[in-house]
């Protein structure tokens, strides 16, 4: 049996604060992609602006995508406010992210759409 649960997740900073920089994102890229490895999940690419992030992220059907978002949104701030939490202060993002986020399946045609879509923003990784 083989399956493709592919879902575009849109992030967005608290009250779309400017929070993210070429600065921060590798570290929080590589912090997130952790979390989800050993959650047992994959995020085929992140792309981050200042005040959100899109992620392309690939499940199993055991997986609540709704776990996975909020996992990665309370493991990301948890990074944010151990490494960064001057920029959250001065930003007044103090909970980096707003308390819902955006998610859509995406099929096969519609997910090099997206991995091409986010492979020319800035802040890149996968």
């Amino acid at each position: 049996m083989t399956f493709n649960l592919n879902e575009h997740v849109v992030l967005v900073t608290s009250a779309r604060r400017d929070v993210f920089d070429k600065y921060i994102a590798p570290g929080l890229f590589e912090a997130m992609a952790k979390f989800s490895e050993a959650e047992g999940f994959y995020i085929e690419r992140m792309s981050v602006l200042s005040d959100h992030m899109h992620l392309l992220l690939k499940l199993v059907p055991s997986m609540s995508i709704e776990a996975c978002v909020l996992g990665l949104m309370n493991h990301s701030w948890q990074f944010m406010t151990e490494r960064y939490y001057g920029v959250l202060k001065s930003a007044g993002a103090y909970n980096v992210w707003t308390e819902s986020f955006y998610v859509s399946t995406v099929g096969e045609a519609t997910t090099a759409q997206i991995k091409s879509f986010l492979g020319r923003k800035q802040g890149t990784a996968g």
